[in-house]
Parts: C-alpha cells; structure tokens; sequence
C-alpha cells in the first residue's frame, strides 16, 4: 500500500471538508450508497463536532468500486482500516471527476441548520435543470 496515499488522507481527515462529508452521511439520509463532494460550506468554530452553519454538497452515483487490499498484508486492524479509507476516499474523487468529465451532474443539496440544540436542520434539493 502506497504510505504516501494514507499520509494525504489522514491530512484531509482532519480538514472541515471531511467533517462535512461526515455531517451529510449522518443527516442526508439520501446521500446513502453515494459519493459526497462538498462544494461549500460554513462551519464556524464547531467543524470537528459535525456543527455546520450551512452547506452545498453534491451526490454521485458509485460507479467506480474500491479495490481493498488483502487483510493479511497488514500488522494490524487499524493500518487495514487507515488503508481502506484512503483508497475509498481516492475512489471517490476519481469517480466524481470522470463523472464530470462526462458532463454527468450529482444532485446538489442545500443544508442550512437553524438550530443544533434542538437538531433543526433544513435540507433542500437544489433544481435539476442547472444544479444551481
């Protein structure tokens, strides 16, 4: 496994964009089973405990799979884990760009919290003709 591959994603792990992706999968129940680009956000102080302001994200169809390593080649579950991760995350961003390529559009959702004490979170499909 390429080291220099799972250094990049636990660098991105760590940034807002990762957050970001996390608060989708938790709140966007529409967002199962796809790939998640974030394409802007606001999180404020609080990115680290999924607590975003508002957000624009964008869902892709997985049409590329992972390929995982064999367990075996690993000393232990959380280097297997950490190498799995990143070849997903690099999965994900090589699907969403030939998508793209290929003119082909995700469906973009608006996420704007109104309130985290009381988990008022209002999600909106952006429109289909031009996703903006």
């Amino acid at each position: 496994m390429n080291k220099n591959l799972i250094e990049k994603y636990l660098k991105y792990a760590q940034t807002e964009e990762a957050y970001a992706v996390l608060f989708v999968k938790k709140y966007l129940k529409k967002a199962e089973n796809k790939w998640i680009d974030i394409i802007s956000l606001d999180a404020g102080a609080k990115a680290e405990e999924l607590e975003f302001t508002s957000l624009n994200c964008e869902l892709f169809e997985r049409k590329i799979k992972p390929k995982y390593p064999n367990r075996k080649e690993y000393l232990s579950e959380e280097e297997y884990e950490q190498a799995c991760r990143a070849i997903t995350w690099k999965t994900a961003h090589e699907d969403i760009q030939k998508q793209r390529l290929k003119g082909i559009c995700g469906t973009r959702y608006y996420i704007k919290v109104k309130d985290f004490e009381k988990l008022k979170i209002y999600i909106s499909k952006k429109s289909d003709k031009n996703n903006t």
